[in-house]
């Protein structure tokens, strides 16, 4: 699997930020700790890429030339 990198300025700290609810189940495990699974996420439409250097914020079709570390001028 590829890194994709920022467009912009190359870096490789891109996030993908979301806002979502989580629906998570407790449990005990064998040792008697708390663990949670996830039973369900819900995505709201506020939700972008940014590098976390740059703070630049690529729409998702921007990434693909990133792909390689080839970089475009913004």
């Amino acid at each position: 699997m590829d890194q994709i990198l920022c467009p912009r300025c190359g870096s490789e700290c891109l996030f993908h930020y979301t806002d979502a609810y989580v629906l998570r189940t407790p449990f005990l495990d064998d040792k008697g700790s708390l663990r949670l699974i996830d039973e369900q996420t819900t995505e709201f439409d506020e939700n972008f890429f940014q590098c976390a250097r740059c703070g630049h914020r690529p729409e998702e079709d921007d990434l693909v030339p990133g792909v390689h570390g080839e970089s475009i001028s913004a």
